[in-house]
């Protein structure tokens, strides 16, 4: 299977996902107004929705039980290409199924309960390597590109240590955004604002749709520091929310979950933020009842 795999999962598709979602010059200054307006536009599913598609076809068919180790699939730690590969791969397993799989069907189910998980095991295995091979560090990158590139680099990076939801992940996750915040404060000698509000930022169960919804920075005059710490807040306020339920209760409908009434309470708060539909999340309880997966794309 990992050889099947290999023929799809390599260096060209990694890089083609690094320059769609970070296009921008990896040695010179990034603009990060243009960053910013990038985050949530469609221009990314647009640019990789013909190639990803079949990827993401191919890897669903695979199951969770006999899906290889996707460190497989990339270089040596030691090999000078070895960040931007993993981040390409980190990419196609964690922000290609969420620009992709619709959470208004079935495929919404292969999102958090199939590539997540894919995702989340692939950032556990980099995070755990000796630090002069860690793909995120600004130590193992300074040689290769410059520092606002590898700020990009490293929040695309951890962004499957926030999608994890569980407390074990956002402990990670947590410290991961704080790893960020510290570099990106002494390497441009501004601390984060949002410091003065930490209590805060780290209880309240309504920020990330709050944010979500508000959307990022766009204004001309977006820098490195204030996107920056505008993400760090963006993935803190993901906490709170597992800290409270253990869960994201926006997931349960695409995750076959009941939902608590303390849950429910919390979903219409936040206007159903996030949540599958009630049809989808019928068909995805139907099928977990009979051990079975909608195909991908059905």
């Amino acid at each position: 299977m990992a050889d099947e795999l290999k023929r799809i999962l390599n260096a060209e598709l990694f890089h083609f996902m690094v320059e769609a979602r970070i296009p921008f010059s990896k040695r010179g200054p990034i603009d990060f107004t243009q960053a910013s307006r990038d985050f949530m536009s469609l221009a990314f599913k647009d640019k990789i929705q013909k190639r990803l598609w079949p990827v993401l076809l191919t890897l669903s068919q695979v199951g969770l039980n006999n899906m290889p180790d996707m460190m497989e699939f990339l270089p040596s730690p030691s090999d000078p290409d070895f960040a931007l590969q993993c981040l390409g791969l980190q990419l196609v397993i964690d922000q290609a199924p969420r620009a992709l799989c619709s959470m208004s069907s079935t495929d919404g189910r292969y999102v958090n309960s199939y590539f997540d998980i894919v995702s989340h095991r692939l950032a556990e295995s980099w995070l755990a390597l000796p630090t002069q091979h860690r793909p995120d560090l600004w130590e193992t990158n300074k040689d290769s590109m410059s520092f606002d590139f590898c700020i990009l680099l490293r929040l695309w990076l951890g962004a499957p240590l926030v999608h994890n939801g569980t407390p074990h992940g956002q402990t990670i996750a947590l410290a991961f955004s704080d790893e960020t915040r510290r570099v990106v404060e002494e390497m441009i000698g501004q601390v984060d604002p949002n410091r003065a509000d930490r209590g805060k930022i780290l209880s309240d169960i309504f920020a990330f749709p709050r944010m979500i919804e508000e959307g990022p920075p766009v204004d001309e005059g977006v820098t490195a520091a204030s996107w920056t710490y505008w993400m760090m807040k963006l993935m803190d306020v993901h906490k709170p929310i597992v800290d409270r339920f253990g869960r994201y209760p926006y997931q349960n409908n695409i995750r076959g979950l009941e939902s608590t009434q303390v849950e429910k309470d919390w979903i219409e708060k936040v206007d159903h933020f996030g949540e599958a539909p009630y049809d989808v999340a019928k068909k995805v309880k139907e099928d977990i009842e009979r051990g079975r997966w909608t195909p991908l794309g059905a």
